[in-house]
């Protein structure tokens, strides 16, 4: 997997729709090898966070999880190739973030509501994912309903 992340972002909406903070925008794009080792193109369209973490590690979640969610670009779909792919970080209290801060994270909305960030906000996810660290890949299924399968997951461990 290439991670290409973009690093400005013109999203600026935080939802809170009572089971899940997001927020929706393009963030870039990751590439993915299939069988015949040709790049298939997915392109971000959403970011969530889950309280505690939906993977665990030595036994137990980590504090948040977010899962950023990747729908296949329509030049690059074929029925034989899931069209979803979700890369997940773990995300622990600690050092001051870039990311966070940059999400106002102190200020998230409460369940039901929006936030809209301030104009100024750069949304980069090349603050929190780095592309050079190991992670977990595995195919599995989207964790929400319609609860869709063929699902690929990159699972990072560490921030």
């Amino acid at each position: 997997m290439q991670i290409y992340y973009y690093g400005r972002t013109t999203s600026r909406t935080v939802v809170n729709n009572g089971s899940t903070i997001y927020i929706e925008g393009d963030f870039g794009y990751i590439t993915v090898l299939d069988g015949d080792d040709e790049e298939r193109k997915f392109l971000t369209d959403r970011i969530e966070f889950r309280m505690p973490s939906e993977h665990w590690f030595d036994g137990y979640p980590t504090h948040m999880e977010m899962q950023i969610y990747h729908t296949i670009d329509d030049s690059d779909y074929t029925v034989d190739f899931p069209y979803k792919a979700v890369v997940s970080v773990m995300i622990r209290p600690g050092d001051p973030s870039y990311f966070m801060n940059s999400i106002d994270v102190f200020n998230l909305p409460t369940s039901g509501g929006v936030n809209r960030l301030p104009d100024d906000s750069n949304i980069n996810l090349m603050a929190i994912v780095n592309p050079d660290d190991k992670y977990y890949f595995y195919k599995g299924s989207l964790n929400t309903p319609d609860c869709e399968e063929d699902v690929l997951w990159y699972v990072f461990k560490t921030e």
